[in-house]
């Protein structure tokens, strides 16, 4: 998962994760967000091979693309202080 640690300004406005799994027989990634340090996580979406399915709540700032079994990417548009939280990706 990279960066390991995105520190962004509101102004900004944006952000881009990246992931990679390196287990090309499971074709499935998510995206998790934590808000309180040792807080529940809160599914964001998933990526099966390269079709992407985001929460209603995370939608549309919220955006995963790629492919599943080689690089996934979870986009942050119109970033607020609400969005400030550990984002984890999963297989």
């Amino acid at each position: 998962q990279s960066p390991k640690h995105l520190l962004r300004k509101v102004e900004e406005k944006e952000a881009k994760l990246s992931c990679r799994h390196g287990d090309n027989d499971y074709p499935y990634l998510y995206w998790y967000q934590q808000k309180n340090s040792g807080g529940s996580l809160e599914l964001i979406g998933m990526l099966s091979y390269d079709a992407d399915s985001e929460e209603d709540k995370f939608k549309p700032r919220f955006d995963i693309t790629g492919h599943a079994k080689e690089d996934a990417f979870l986009h942050i548009s119109n970033i607020t202080a609400e969005d400030s939280a550990v984002y984890f990706c999963a297989a």
